[in-house]
């Protein structure tokens, strides 16, 4: 087993202490962790900052703590917005998947980190009725997958849908999976 620090406990958005990213790392050497679990999102690793020069000056500053890249921390939900279905929400989130399935590998990592779907209307506070939300979630899943094979990485998946309905989606396209 390995240990990681997940980036997100730095990044100020709850209220809580903010640290660089640089900072993150050093700190998750000075405790001990083998790597890290960086979020993919600002205030540490958003694609709109990670450059090919940002991508190997991170990658060396890990390098020069010891620290690894553990995981990658996607923040996707294939089930947003769903009363908008004009509006292409799916495909954006499999590019960034993809995006971010390169991102991980740049950075010397493999696994990617990603929810299904949250499967609720927030603005009404009720549940997007189940045949939209497996629609939605469940194509997003799998074009995702589809997408990160010739990249060498692993999408990891937080449960946000029946572990077993991915399973067996995702084996269906030819992916390997295991329950971890």
């Amino acid at each position: 087993m390995r240990t990681a620090l997940h980036t997100i406990s730095y990044s100020g958005s709850w209220g809580q202490a903010t640290l660089s990213l640089e900072a993150t790392i050093e700190r998750a050497a000075a405790i001990g962790f083998d790597g890290i679990m960086l979020a993919a999102k600002r205030p540490h690793a958003s694609l709109l900052d990670m450059k090919t020069d940002a991508r190997r000056s991170l990658r060396a500053k890990m390098q020069e703590c010891g620290i690894g890249i553990e995981c990658l921390a996607a923040y996707t939900n294939f089930t947003a917005d769903a009363e908008h279905g004009e509006i292409p929400h799916r495909e954006m989130q499999v590019y960034y998947v993809g995006d971010l399935c390169r991102l991980v590998v740049d950075l010397g990592g493999t696994v990617v980190r990603i929810f299904t779907g949250l499967g609720l209307n927030r603005k009404r506070g009720e549940r997007v009725r189940p045949p939209r939300c497996g629609r939605w979630g469940g194509v997003g899943d799998s074009e995702s997958s589809r997408s990160r094979w010739t990249l060498g990485s692993i999408l990891a998946v937080s449960p946000g849908r029946r572990r077993a309905d991915l399973s067996r989606r995702l084996r269906r396209l030819g992916a390997r999976t295991s329950r971890r």
